[in-house]
């Protein structure tokens, strides 16, 4: 059976968060493996993919071996109970490890509440939603992120594609209602920050999602590319402020949102494909040094107006 697969760009550019001698020798190590690696091999490391289903099929085993994907998303399909989420994700790891390649970055959607890939029915917590956490302070949302964090590492997860930085601020919001932790700047970024503090020292790897914000847009970009016709001084005292607090805690990776934004572009692109906000504001302005990955490209924000192909490389 042919399996889809969805593909998130991934631009790389990650301190090691290791000390000392330890650090050095870990650098050496990337530095080494990148050097046999062909020009193929190094973009496919940038790239995120979903296989679906529970089981993994040869064909999977295949894609991943041939294709060489750096990391891999799962989804609410691919999850049954934690002991079947663990052999999935041990038999994608050893398809790597068999083709002498470096293992994968697995990653998933648990921010908690509306959005959790997994859930009390497959044998998973249930995790308040952001606003809650919001609610009950800072140390809550810090503990809700490491406990999370602590779950999916159990399972061969590294990576949470979490917390949402986004503020709510408009009430007809479509996609990110309930997913916020607050429609203030301050009180939000404080509880941002706790939780990401709160994924990492649990061991996982925290997203601070969606730059420059997609709080105030009333289209899903799952169905079309909003237009958020912002000020610059607007972002920056609004929508920019949980980023910039994310980034202060030492935020591990950013994703970038499929909107355009006219102020960084008068072209009709999306901030997840834009150089002036990708490395113009994100990289330089905010001096944010980590990872960086694109929303996922199969959603209709980029599909409906760019190739595949061409939005992968635009990247």
């Amino acid at each position: 059976m042919k399996r889809f697969w969805r593909s998130t760009a991934l631009i790389v550019g990650a301190a090691i968060l290791l000390g000392g001698p330890l650090r050095a020798q870990m650098q050496d190590h990337i530095e080494a493996r990148l050097a046999g690696m062909t020009v193929a091999q190094k973009a496919a490391q940038m790239i995120m993919v979903t296989l679906h289903g529970p089981w993994p099929l040869e064909d999977d085993l295949r894609f991943l071996r041939d294709f060489q994907p750096g990391a891999l998303a799962i989804f609410n399909d691919n999850v049954q109970s934690p002991g079947q989420l663990t052999s999935l994700t041990n038999a994608f790891q050893h398809a790597m490890q068999e083709a002498g390649l470096p293992p994968l970055l697995i990653a998933v959607d648990q921010e908690g509440g509306v959005v959790a890939r997994l859930n009390p029915e497959q044998g998973f917590t249930r995790m308040p939603s952001p606003i809650l956490l919001t609610a009950a302070g800072p140390d809550m949302a810090a503990e809700a992120g490491r406990f999370t964090a602590q779950e999916l590492r159990a399972v061969g997860i590294q990576m949470n594609l979490a917390p949402v930085a986004d503020l709510e601020t408009n009430p007809d919001n479509p996609v990110i209602y309930r997913r916020a932790f607050s429609n203030d700047p301050t009180v939000g970024a404080e509880a941002v920050a706790a939780f990401i503090r709160g994924v990492q020292s649990g061991g996982g790897l925290a997203t601070a999602k969606h730059f420059p914000g997609h709080g105030e847009t009333s289209v899903d970009s799952h169905a079309e590319l909003a237009r958020l016709d912002l000020s610059r001084e607007r972002l920056e005292a609004i929508e920019l402020v949980p980023f910039r607090a994310a980034i202060d805690a030492g935020v591990d990776a950013v994703m970038v949102a499929h909107i355009w934004f006219p102020a960084f572009d008068a072209a009709r692109v999306p901030a997840s494909l834009s150089r002036n906000v990708v490395t113009g504001l994100l990289r330089d302005e905010l001096g944010y040094n980590g990872l960086i990955m694109t929303d996922a490209l199969d959603m209709n924000a980029v599909d409906l107006q760019y190739e595949f192909s061409e939005a992968a490389v635009m990247a």
